[in-house]
């Protein structure tokens, strides 16, 4: 089950680059949790359900454009994913191009996502999907 799971978060974030939020609701069970960064975007909150994902989703385009998401690691813990990602974009006001790097937790039941914690520490997250030492 987890190699399921590791391609579907590669196909999840393939999917998004190409058409965006809505080209990958349908993985995310209709209950899921989306965990924010603190302080990441202005307002920062916690998302739940498909339409929690899609206001997620908004605000990071109030901010940012011409986003590209890049898995640089994918790690498998049975029904948790820790997903090391690099995040190109633009600033919406300024223009100017930049790159980040993002580091989450996915939990994944029955082939959808229902918990997605995201850090900017790769040990907590690490630690969130059960692979910290």
């Amino acid at each position: 089950m987890s190699q399921e799971n590791v391609e579907l978060a590669q196909r999840g974030l393939d999917a998004l680059n190409r058409g965006g939020v809505d080209a990958v609701i349908d993985l995310c069970d209709p209950d899921v949790e989306w965990i924010a960064i603190p302080g990441f975007l202005p307002d920062a909150e916690d998302f739940h359900g498909h339409d929690g994902v899609r206001a997620w989703f908004a605000k990071v385009g109030e901010a940012l454009e011409a986003v590209h998401w890049e898995a640089e690691q994918i790690n498998d813990a049975g029904d948790h994913l820790f997903v090391a990602l690099k995040l190109h974009a633009a600033g919406r006001a300024s223009g100017i191009q930049g790159e980040f790097r993002i580091f989450q937790s996915w939990t994944i039941r029955n082939g959808k996502l229902v918990r997605l914690e995201s850090y900017l520490s790769r040990d907590e997250a690490l630690e969130a999907a059960g692979l910290g030492e």
